[in-house]
């Protein structure tokens, strides 16, 4: 990447786990018991297993079809090799983050 004249970084880093909820059936699953009450997670955390799993096949079907950039965990690397091509791509890809309601 670092031969190309265009290129950003996008990370996924405000609460990216967050933005998956967990299935109704499953939540359950994820309550956690304090001295203050029972807790039931309806969002997807870190801690739950195969959250890692499911949030990066979360991100690989976000990007699916945009062969320029690829998903490394929470990382959105696009690189372009002109100005002009690289503000396409980055539309392309804040489209696909808008659809899906995906925020960086």
């Amino acid at each position: 990447m670092e031969s190309v004249p265009c290129y950003n970084n996008y990370s996924m880093e405000s609460g990216a786990y967050h933005q998956i909820p967990v299935v109704p059936s499953d939540i359950g699953k994820t309550a956690i018991c304090t001295p203050f009450g029972l807790y039931e997670f309806t969002r997807m955390t870190f801690e739950l297993c195969n959250a890692t799993q499911n949030f990066m096949r979360f991100l690989h079907s976000l990007l699916c079809g945009l062969d320029f950039c690829f998903n490394y965990n929470d990382d959105i690397p696009v690189a372009s090799k002109d100005e002009a091509q690289h503000i396409s791509r980055l539309r392309q890809v804040f489209q696909r983050l808008h659809r899906m309601l995906a925020l960086l």
